[in-house]
């Protein structure tokens, strides 16, 4: 965008492939995790649950660290590459309301995601059923 706020077009390749996305949500679970100065700060109080949605084989480094990471669709790669390494693919609706904690998670327990056919389903799960 220039200076009056219109967008020229142009584009800033910043996250490009799997590694940089991977980055990304190290840089952001570091600056958001509870008791942070950051998380306090900007309103997040620092209680959430960190969540990443991906649908694609580049999104596997980032699903894997977010407490709740979600696969979108139904992307046969990224299904196969996961079931290769042992990743557990549970659907949305059968995730734990409250996130477990560090302690509870065991180092010798295969990784967890979960799949989603839509945004509704999603939305349903982070903010509650939507009202009629």
């Amino acid at each position: 965008f220039d200076d009056r706020g219109i967008s020229t077009g142009s584009l800033k390749l910043e996250i490009q492939n799997g590694r940089d996305k991977g980055e990304i949500m190290d840089q952001l679970i570091q600056k958001y995790k509870p008791g942070s100065s950051s998380s306090s700060s900007s309103g997040g109080g620092g209680s959430g649950a960190v969540v990443y949605v991906g649908d694609s084989a580049s999104d596997i480094p980032p699903l894997l660290k977010a407490v709740y990471g979600i696969i979108i669709g139904h992307n046969k790669l990224i299904r196969r590459v996961l079931s290769m390494y042992g990743v557990q693919l549970l659907p949305l609706c059968s995730a734990p309301l409250i996130p477990p904690s560090s302690s509870s998670i065991s180092s010798s327990s295969s990784p967890v995601l979960y799949t989603a056919d839509s945004w509704e389903q999603i939305s349903a799960f982070l903010f509650g059923p939507t009202p009629y």
